[in-house]
């Protein structure tokens, strides 16, 4: 078989399959396709002066080095957002590891990160969502022929505990949580935190959006005259243009600025970690307000699973909810639609014998 070159990320690599020894593969450490061409040649002439040659072995490459090539490759093929997610677990991992070259790493090295980020507080389930990318990390090491096996690919990972299943709030206990945010005696700083929040769990409610959508709306999506908003979906990619509910348009009429981001204290702009720092604030004000109201667990998410229910109960059609949720398919729709007990128990009734 003829040697090849290819380009992986930013690189050109060797690849020769022929035998003996087996296959070769390494990274020629290049971007200029032309020099690739060149130590092509020159890498087939040493093999067939001598295969063994330890010239054609694969280079040996720093951890760090190898790390840098492979966000490069992700953030050509992923999106900004997921690509930054990656790069975060990529930058944990290395500040965690000993710094040597990658063909030295072994399954013992990648469960002490693992040991060092349970004793740090992270969650297992987590932890297995960050090792995903470590794999994917040495996955890439042993196709460009740095190392023959993923020193990741067989770690014991931390059981993941059971999560708790979402659960949708209903009307009535929108109708509390709205109530709180109105509630006598507050001091000054509740009442500016409840004077900010109100208008964004109303959006939540009224649209059914995802809350990073929401926090990231601005007045050029939002038509009130019309009553519609034209939102690009972050997860799905796709751009929706939606009817707004009366009463939200009362609602953010007096707050809508004539440019920029509709929700200034909560915007995140592009910055993913802002982003998930703003969620988990309002989802820790959201657990006061439960609490305060005696109101059962429930997330900001729940209120998106509670916007699909009440729609459900009042009998719109399964498609016309995917569309109003944005999502990409009526499964997950499906998903999101919990049963209604009182109105199963009603139909059971009637089956009675007398």
């Amino acid at each position: 078989m003829k040697s090849t070159i290819r380009k992986r990320g930013k690189y050109w690599h060797y690849d020769n399959n022929r035998k003996p020894p087996g296959r070769i593969r390494r990274s020629l450490s290049t971007p200029s396709h032309a020099k690739a061409r060149q130590l092509q040649k020159r890498l087939d002439r040493i093999y067939l002066q001598n295969p063994w040659d330890e010239r054609l072995l694969p280079r040996k490459v720093s951890i760090g080095r190898h790390a840098a090539e492979f966000i490069e490759y992700v953030y050509q093929i992923k999106s900004p957002s997921w690509a930054a997610r990656q790069h975060s677990t990529v930058r944990n991992f290395l500040a965690r590891v000993p710094d040597k070259d990658v063909h030295e790493f072994t399954p013992s090295d990648i469960e002490g990160y693992i040991k060092k980020r349970s004793e740090e507080g992270m969650s297992p389930n987590t932890i297995r969502i960050e090792m995903v990318v470590v794999k994917r990390l040495f996955e890439r090491a042993v196709r460009d022929g740095v190392v023959d096996k993923n020193p990741a690919g067989r770690v014991e990972l931390p059981k993941a505990r059971q999560v708790r299943p979402i659960r949708p709030f209903s009307k009535e206990e929108m109708e509390i949580i709205f109530r709180d945010h109105f509630r006598p005696g507050m001091g000054k700083r509740e009442k500016a935190a409840a004077r900010n929040r109100y208008p964004v769990m109303a959006t939540l409610w009224y649209t059914g959006l995802r809350i990073s959508d929401v926090i990231s709306m601005t007045a050029e999506e939002v038509d009130l005259e019309a009553g519609t908003y034209q939102k690009h979906i972050k997860k799905t990619g796709r751009n929706v243009l939606l009817p707004i509910a009366e009463p939200l348009v009362e609602i953010l009429g007096p707050l809508m600025p004539s440019a920029g981001p509709v929700f200034p204290n909560y915007y995140p702009g592009d910055s993913v970690r802002r982003s998930a720092d703003v969620i988990r604030n309002l989802n820790t004000q959201l657990y006061a307000i439960l609490k305060r109201n005696d109101i059962p667990h429930g997330s900001l998410h729940s209120i998106r699973h509670g916007f699909n229910q009440e729609l459900f109960k009042m009998g719109l059609g399964i498609l016309d909810r995917q569309a109003l949720l944005a999502h990409a398919a009526a499964g997950t729709t499906q998903i999101y639609t919990h049963p209604d007990e009182d109105l199963a128990r009603s139909y059971l009734n009637r089956l009675r014998i007398d």
